[in-house]
């Protein structure tokens, strides 16, 4: 169940728009186990509020500033929460976890748009109890692959984006650059472990007529 109330404001160059949702979720399964946790029913039940805002600026008519937040929550799926047992081979077996949480994200985004083909967006997102697949190696180097929730999860990052460049005129070029760099937090037999990553990305479309 859901509830939602947005409210906007505009006013010569300014404008703002807020919206916060209500939900309440009440998630009941009953299975049978597998080789990981023998009781395997379980039931959750809660509310959350999530807010989000965006503001946007024209300085002038060329130049728009822009600036967001908003804070999100991803379920588990039922394969995520499935126990049921996958047996692939003699060494990967994979299944779900019931005691999964909801993950919950916090986002922000600030923006600049030069003349509506130049974007420039640098962005931040924590997220607690991120959901990840892990692996566990078990007795006969048998590999257990299951999801479990990460301590804390931080994305950090900056895209670029450059619309309908033109070297000639039958000739549309849209350039795009991402940098994208992910911390991850988790625990591991008591122990606080941690992984950080930093992965480029660079697309190019292009269009003859």
């Amino acid at each position: 169940n859901a509830s939602y109330l947005q409210v906007g404001y505009e006013k010569d160059r300014l404008k703002i728009s807020a919206g916060l949702r209500l939900e309440h979720t009440h998630v009941h399964g009953d299975f049978g186990g597998n080789t990981q946790q023998k009781d395997s029913s379980f039931t959750t039940n809660y509310f959350h509020l999530f807010p989000t805002i965006a503001l946007q600026y024209g300085l002038t008519s060329e130049h728009l500033f822009q600036l967001s937040y908003g804070r999100r929550i991803t379920r588990p799926n039922y394969g995520d929460l499935n126990p049921f047992t996958y047996i692939f081979d003699d060494y990967t077996h994979e299944g779900g976890n019931t005691k999964l949480h909801p993950s919950f994200s916090d986002n922000i985004e600030l923006g600049y748009v030069y003349r509506d083909w130049f974007q420039t967006v640098f962005f931040f997102s924590h997220t607690d109890d991120a959901i990840m697949k892990s692996y566990r190696e078990q007795e006969g180097r048998r590999i257990y692959v299951m999801p479990q929730n990460l301590s804390s999860y931080v994305q950090t990052g900056m895209r670029v984006h450059a619309a309908n460049l033109s070297p000639v005129s039958f000739w549309k070029v849209n350039l795009t650059a991402i940098g994208i760099y992910n911390n991850y937090g988790w625990t591991e037999q008591g122990q606080k472990m941690k992984n950080r990553m930093f992965t480029p990305i660079f697309g190019c479309m292009n269009q003859f007529a």
